[in-house]
Order: structure tokens, then C-alpha cells, then sequence
């Protein structure tokens, strides 16, 4: 399903890039407020949205 995402080949599944914040939104349980970043898939069927938050790690830059 992630690689439907990238590709863009499905209409039914989507990839966003979404703060604790912004997940916070849309799940009202979510209590945690840190500065993390999620890869959401979201995938759409007929009557329902199923969104799958996966955490991102943080890396620092590296330099050339």
C-alpha cells in the first residue's frame, strides 16, 4: 500500500506528512505533544477512511 502511495497509481491510497499536532486533530486520544513527524497512509474504501500513522525518526543533517 505504500508503494500505491508514492506511485500515486491508486486513488484509494494517500501519503501525508503530519505533526503530533496535526495528528492530534484527527485522533483526540493522541495526549503526547512532541516535535515527532508521521507518515500517514491513508487508504479509502467506499464508506471508510483508514489512516495509518507511521512515526518518522529524526536524523540530523549530515554534511557533504
Amino acid at each position: 500500500m505504500i508503494m500505491l502511495g508514492f506511485k500515486k497509481s491508486s486513488p484509494a491510497c494517500h501519503l501525508s506528512v503530519l505533526t503530533t499536532e496535526d495528528l492530534g486533530r484527527m485522533n483526540k486520544n493522541l495526549l503526547s505533544s512532541t516535535n515527532k513527524r508521521y507518515l500517514v497512509l491513508s487508504y479509502n474504501v467506499e464508506f471508510d477512511k483508514i489512516n495509518y500513522p507511521l512515526p518518522l525518526e529524526w536524523s540530523e543533517p549530515t554534511s557533504v
